[in-house]
């Protein structure tokens, strides 16, 4: 029996084995009607648009393990897998689900926050508000504590310059 040629139906069919069934790529090329796995590579390896699809279909191998973590645990449960074994199973498929998809279940997992604006920039933003209050009539209070940045400003504005304020800040949002 001849191996198949990578044609877009035969990489979809691919794919799907690994996303789907849960299966490397490697296993996948073994199969008879598949491409070998070096061929697989070598395109995947040429192509940027195989390697998005490739870690896509990775990542939902996760889940397609994740069922099998399930079954394993049933299997412990009804006596048919002994504990020792059935655990074993699990960890292989934890480590393997969080090298594969580490986003979702990796031990290292970072939150990524973007800054719109700096600290200094709210202060400065803060420090024209006060200023156009001033500027406007409002009775500005400040209190310095004789610490250098641990001074504090405040001020009170008329009812119109607070309604002002409180539109102004909404528009922030």
């Amino acid at each position: 029996m001849s191996k198949k040629k990578l044609t877009p139906e035969v990489i979809d069919e691919y794919l799907r084995r690994i996303a789907i069934d849960g299966r490397s790529a490697r296993s996948v090329g073994k199969d008879e009607d598949m491409p070998s796995y070096e061929a697989f590579y070598k395109m995947k390896k040429k192509d940027t648009g195989l390697q998005a699809m490739y870690a896509d279909a990775v990542e939902a191998r996760a889940t397609a393990i994740d069922d099998r973590m399930d079954e394993v645990l049933e299997g412990v449960r009804n006596g048919e897998i002994e504990y020792q074994a059935g655990r074993l199973e699990i960890d292989v498929q934890k480590w393997r689900m969080a090298k594969f998809f580490p986003r979702l279940y990796g031990d290292n997992q970072k939150l990524e926050v973007e800054h719109k604006t700096s600290f200094v920039d709210e202060l400065k933003r803060v420090a024209a508000r006060v200023e156009q209050a001033r500027l406007e009539g409002a009775e500005v209070v400040e209190h310095d504590d004789g610490v250098v940045d641990g001074g504090e400003t405040t001020y009170t504005a008329t009812p119109a310059h607070e309604a002002e304020i409180d539109n102004h800040s909404q528009g922030d949002k």
